[in-house]
């Protein structure tokens, strides 16, 4: 058998990979986080949702490797500013379509709104086979558009 494994017993602590745990993202890492939620955010908009862009991030971490909580003011078309705590699963193999959820609860003095970008299961995770295209071979790219994807909650 071959001895690819330690095996132990009676830890007090078991340790994780630093990818695997919850990170506060600062540096690099925290303009990662700013990328992806601009993502999401354009995301939103393209599929008939609201407008907003990203005022400030005060803050974010990253759980587990593709799980992202960002808590950012955003401003919306008429330019109000809105306190908003997001959290999107991002998944980078997926090309155009990588956000798969992102969730936006806004809370306001009035009352709380929550916003949920979901990917349908439909879409396709890679481009199609290559396909021949006379004498040349393209690449055909078939996502399913995501029409009519967000929802609000009140």
């Amino acid at each position: 058998m071959p001895d690819n494994y330690n095996i132990f017993s009676n830890l007090d602590i078991v340790e994780w990979p630093e990818y695997v745990s919850e990170r506060q993202l600062e540096g690099e890492y925290l303009e990662k986080a700013e990328k992806i939620l601009d993502m999401a955010l354009v995301t939103l908009e393209a599929y008939d949702g609201p407008r907003y862009i990203v005022d400030k991030v005060i803050g974010a971490t990253r759980k587990a490797i593709y799980f992202y909580e960002i808590n950012a003011d955003l401003i919306d078309s008429t330019e109000a500013v809105h306190k908003c705590n997001i959290m999107i699963l991002y998944e980078p193999w997926m090309k155009a379509n990588c956000i798969a959820q992102a969730v936006f609860e806004f809370a306001n003095a009035e009352k709380e709104n929550m916003i949920v970008v979901k990917r349908k299961d439909e879409v396709p995770y890679y481009r199609s086979p290559e396909i021949f295209d006379g004498n040349t071979i393209t690449h055909a790219v078939s996502y399913i558009p995501l029409r009519n994807i967000y929802k609000t909650v009140t």
